[in-house]
C-alpha cells in the first residue's frame, strides 16, 4: 500500500491471530443489536461538508463497546502499545475516555454514506468487518493530490494513518448492503488534552439506543 503523507500502513490483522475466531459474527451481532442512530452535519466540529449537510448513520459507542464485546477494547489498547506504536515511531496512547476510543460505525443501504472530515487525533486506526467490491461502493477515499486514494473495505484488514493531515471519507453504497467499519482514535501525550469537548458532545450526545 502507498505511503500516505509520510504515515499510512495497511495490515492483514486477521493474519496475526490478534483477532478471535468469530469476531466478524460478534461485530455483526453487536451493530445490528446496539447501533444507534446518529447524525453528521456539515459545519460541525471537524466536518468539511457543506454548511446545511446532514448525514445519518449508526453508531456504537466506546462505551458499549466495552461492556459487549470486551476483546475488542483489549485490542484497541494491545494495538497501542504494539502496532501503533511501530508505526508512527512514537509512544501512543489510548484514549482517556472510554466513548471516544474504539467504535463501531455502520452504514446500511444504497446512499449511506460517511462525511468528508479530519481527524482530530494524530493516528487513526481503521478495521474493516465487511468486505465489499468496488461496484458496491462504501470506498474509503483520501482527498488528496493529485488524485483521490481510495481503498475498498475487507474484513480483516487494519488501516493505520495521519488523518490529521488527509481529509477522507466513506463513499456512498451503491446497493443495499451493510457496511460495518470500527475506528480507533490514538494520542500522544502532548495531544491527548487537546481533544475537543464540543467533538465528543457532537458525535455521542445522544445516548440512546435502538
Amino acid at each position: 500500500m502507498a505511503n500516505l503523507l509520510g504515515l499510512f500502513a495497511a495490515l492483514d490483522i486477521e493474519a496475526t491471530g490478534l483477532l478471535p475466531p468469530g469476531w466478524r459474527e460478534d461485530v455483526v451481532r453487536v451493530a445490528s443489536t446496539l447501533a444507534r442512530p446518529a447524525e453528521l452535519r456539515g459545519g460541525a466540529p471537524a466536518s468539511l461538508e457543506p454548511v446545511g449537510t446532514v448525514i445519518q448513520y449508526s453508531l456504537v459507542d466506546g462505551e458499549v463497546v466495552g461492556k459487549a464485546l470486551p476483546w475488542l477494547a483489549r485490542l484497541y489498547a494491545d494495538l497501542a502499545d504494539d502496532l501503533a506504536s511501530r508505526v508512527s515511531g512514537k509512544s501512543i496512547l489510548t484514549s482517556d475516555k472510554e466513548i471516544n476510543g474504539v467504535n463501531i460505525n455502520v452504514l446500511r443501504g444504497a446512499g449511506s454514506r460517511y462525511e468528508l472530515h479530519l481527524d482530530t487525533n494524530p493516528l487513526t486506526g481503521l478495521l474493516f468487518a465487511t468486505t465489499h467490491a468496488a461496484e458496491e461502493g462504501g470506498q474509503l477515499e483520501f482527498d488528496v493530490d493529485p488524485s483521490p486514494l481510495s481503498i475498498p473495505p475487507r474484513a480483516g484488514m487494519l488501516l493505520l494513518f495521519d488523518a490529521t493531515r488527509a481529509p477522507h471519507r466513506v463513499t456512498p453504497l451503491t446497493e443495499d448492503v451493510t457496511r460495518i467499519s470500527i475506528p480507533m482514535n490514538f494520542y500522544t501525550e502532548e495531544t491527548i488534552a487537546r481533544r475537543r469537548p464540543d467533538l465528543d458532545a457532537y458525535l455521542y450526545g445522544s445516548r440512546e439506543a435502538t
